[in-house]
């Protein structure tokens, strides 16, 4: 297009000039804007891991450790006081992602009802370690936090805990859940190794009734299988 047939010569170099700069302009401060963004999720992120994740990562990660042992009372000086641990983690929820948002209610409102399962503090414990090891995975790779090796697996093998402890519980009783998972540890059995994060995730969030039978028919059928072959 020939400009000069819509804008008097004398004014296109002008005219370029100003639209360059004011793309520059645009540009810079879109660049602006980014880097303080970027600044400001870097600074987030680091009050998270050093308010939230750092606190109770360790609590919580000994106490996926303790809670599925089979000799507990006996190999362990003292146990993690999980309640505690849960009320303290709370206090600080809007450092939570929206999972933990949501079970802090649900936690909650068992102080209050009737708990007809008689079970259902600790299915929601279980629940709510599970989504926070899987925030602080997050967080960690967000900032480029590389965890030692011996930590990256207790941190996995906490998740799959986790996870099957609540999946269990919720379909049975949490002291069956608790039996099976200290017998699949008692007895050495590889059982959870089979099964990704993802799996994991997609049992906890789309709570589909016949995959999570499977789960738990695969689980009790290592251990009868176990027992048989002593």
């Amino acid at each position: 297009m020939d400009l000069s047939n819509f804008i008097p010569e004398d004014y296109i170099p002008a005219i370029i000039t100003a639209s360059v700069a004011l793309i520059a302009a645009v540009s810079a401060q879109l660049l602006n804007s980014r880097l303080t963004h970027n600044r400001e999720m870097k600074s987030y992120l680091r009050e998270v891991y050093e308010n939230f994740v750092y606190e109770f990562f360790i609590d919580i990660l000994i106490y996926a450790d303790i809670v599925s042992m089979p000799r507990r009372e006996h190999d362990t000086k003292r146990d993690v006081d999980i309640n505690k641990v849960m009320d303290n983690m709370f206090r600080k929820i809007h450092y939570g992602n929206k999972q933990l948002k949501s079970l802090h209610l649900e936690y909650k409102s068992l102080k209050y009802m009737e708990d007809f399962r008689g079970d259902s503090e600790h299915i929601t414990i279980m629940k709510t370690c599970y989504f926070f090891s899987l925030y602080s995975k997050e967080i960690f790779k967000k900032m480029g936090i590389k965890l030692a090796p011996n930590v990256e697996d207790k941190l996995i093998q906490a998740i799959k805990t986790f996870a099957s402890l609540h999946i269990y519980s919720e379909a049975r009783e949490y002291e069956q859940a608790l039996n099976t998972m200290t017998s699949l540890r008692m007895f050495h059995l590889p059982t959870l190794e089979r099964y990704s994060l993802k799996y994991f995730a997609k049992l906890v969030i789309e709570n589909n009734q016949s995959v999570i039978e499977k789960f738990i028919e695969e689980l009790d059928d290592d251990i009868r299988e176990f027992l048989e072959e002593k």
